[in-house]
């Protein structure tokens, strides 16, 4: 749904040919850094404990969407799709880098 509405998205499988679907959270942070590429995660229990470190010790990464089971229920795509629409084009201008945001559930 997003590629066809010209947002780039790559799952992590097609991502770097799927070298790192089963690295650490730091070594995912440091390579979507590298590529000036931001994280979408379910991931809300060790991905923030690495962005802490990374905050302590100053490493930049490229920016890390949350998106929370406890606000998009399973099987999900579409709003999750629309809801990372609509947060990219609120946050057209804004330097990813070191960003870390929560991804929203639209109204109905």
């Amino acid at each position: 749904m997003l590629r066809g509405r010209g947002i780039e998205v790559l799952s992590m499988q097609e991502w770097r040919s799927g070298d790192f679907i089963e690295s650490s959270d730091e070594e995912i942070l440091r390579a979507t850094g590298a590529d000036e590429r931001v994280l979408v995660t379910q991931d809300v229990k060790t991905i923030p404990r690495k962005l802490n470190e990374f905050a302590a010790l100053g490493i930049e990464h490229a920016g890390v969407i949350f998106v929370s089971s406890k606000t998009f229920g399973p099987g999900a795509l579409t709003p999750v799709a629309v809801s990372i629409e609509a947060l990219l084009a609120e946050m057209a201008d804004t330097d990813w880098r070191n960003c870390v945001r929560f991804l929203p559930k639209l109204p109905k």
